[in-house]
């Protein structure tokens, strides 16, 4: 009762209008068909423990030819280098390559589905997880081999480039990329730790090795901005227990002050 009048109850984003997928269609069967590509790449390997995500890919010459397959539905897909600094999942400052299913992106009404699909280059901001932050494409990159591919189950984000954001690929050594999607709405926002991944590849030889320690933090779908680095909101479990924790050392300094009071 003690709520602004203006404020409204927090509501879901509203779904893709294909969502939620048949999953009688969309089954294991289907999902090794759309991603197995036998042939076309040097390397494949299932990313992850939840089975969502297959990359492929071939090195020629300094470029990557890469394909990213993902076991859902399209609200977006996305690549590229984690920052290798804090934050969640090397996300603060990683450069990617994204898939958008629309354009004209607000935070009130997520994409607009009648625009062009686009994939472009964009730099994660290092302080906001939130598209909001970070929605303007880097400029003056050549994407023209850069698509996407998606039916009513699956999706897939192809390309050749020899780098992301003019940051090259290290294609004699390793490199620690990451991938994101959400399957669910047009908002750009909450995936999951099913839709995500951090992994080093070593690219000449087709090595793939998971990096551990998955951090907790998630993308709430409520818009909130807990994600930022710095000034970051307490959950309420810790503010409970950091609240308990002051009021046993209060009642145990009164209580020696009591008992040694002249």
């Amino acid at each position: 009762n003690c709520a602004p009048a203006n404020t409204v109850p927090a509501t879901p984003f509203p779904t893709l209008p294909t969502y939620p997928r048949d999953n009688v269609t969309c089954s294991q069967e289907e999902w090794n068909k759309y991603a197995g590509t036998t042939g076309e790449y040097a390397y494949c390997h299932d990313i992850g423990k939840f089975d969502k995500a297959r990359f492929c890919w071939s090195v020629d010459g300094g470029s990557i030819d890469g394909r990213l397959s993902y076991n859902g539905l399209y609200g977006y897909l996305a690549f590229g280098f984690s920052s290798g600094g804090e934050g969640i999942m090397g996300m603060f400052g990683a450069e990617i390559i994204m898939g958008l299913p629309g354009g004209n992106f607000t935070p009130v009404n997520g994409l607009d589905l009648s625009l062009e699909p686009t994939v472009k280059e964009y730099v994660i901001s290092d302080a906001y997880t939130r598209f909001r932050h970070w929605s303007q494409p880097v400029p003056d990159r050549d994407t023209s081999s850069y698509a996407v591919n998606s039916t009513d189950c699956f999706t897939s984000l192809t390309f050749k480039t020899d780098s992301i954001n003019s940051r090259t690929f290290n294609v004699t050594g390793t490199d620690v990329m990451l991938w994101a999607a959400n399957g669910k709405d047009t908002f750009v926002e909450f995936h999951g730790q099913d839709q995500r991944d951090l992994f080093e590849i070593e690219w000449a030889s087709g090595s793939v090795t998971q990096i551990s320690g998955v951090e907790k933090e998630e993308h709430s779908p409520d818009g909130g901005e807990h994600d930022k680095k710095d000034g970051a909101t307490p959950s309420s479990d810790s503010t409970k227990k950091t609240l308990a924790s002051s009021f046993v050392g209060m009642t145990a300094l009164f209580w020696m002050l009591g008992s040694h009071w002249p």
